[in-house]
């Protein structure tokens, strides 16, 4: 659903149904730490589903359905609204952002790896990371289109973003000399 939506009303919904049908697989082992984690994971991922729904619904009101379109919808908007645009995107940014572990919105993911090892194989490689990501790339391509980003001036906050979550990651990643540290960040209490 979220690969194959053709808009954005779509693509929120079908984002939703991930964070809801990811939920219990991080809340599957039903232990303290589980339980902590699943309720930490929702948190985010809720508060991110809600940045990204007003950010939706406002660009909606401004603009009229919203279409993922090859080169973005959004290329022919008055500068009077930049200023609302640049205010919509960073709304979609946070509620993505969240899914797309982008720092420092990435908080749940080390809690939530408490669930078994497939499972967060999925959450780190599969589908919710990714699914963050995809959807960064389609409201900066196929919403707001690159020309129009870049008018905007949000694809160097993007790109600096994008940078430090790398090397936070990378140098995190340096610092561990036990894999089991890289799951348990805040200790296995």
């Amino acid at each position: 659903g979220i690969a194959l939506a053709g808009n954005l009303l779509t693509f929120v919904i079908f984002y939703e149904i991930l964070t809801l049908a990811t939920y219990p697989l991080v809340a599957h082992r039903g232990t303290p730490d589980a339980t902590r984690g699943a309720k930490i994971y929702l948190a985010y991922t809720l508060t991110g589903g809600v940045s990204l729904l007003i950010g939706a619904v406002w660009l909606r009101a401004l603009t009229g359905p919203v279409d993922f379109v090859s080169g973005g919808v959004l290329s022919g908007m008055p500068a009077t609204l930049h200023g609302q645009l640049i205010g919509i995107f960073a709304l979609l940014l946070a509620g993505l952002g969240v899914k797309a572990a982008l720092v420092p919105l990435h908080g749940w993911l080390p809690q939530s790896m408490v669930a078994p090892a497939p499972v967060s194989s999925l959450l780190h490689a599969v589908a919710v990371v990714k699914a963050g990501a995809f959807g960064i790339m389609r409201v900066v391509y196929e919403i707001y289109g690159i020309d129009t980003a870049q008018a905007l001036g949000v694809t160097g906050p993007l790109a600096a973003l994008a940078a430090v979550t790398i090397i936070y990651g990378s140098i995190r990643a340096l610092g561990q000399d036990d894999i089991a540290d890289a799951y348990y960040p805040f200790g296995r209490n």
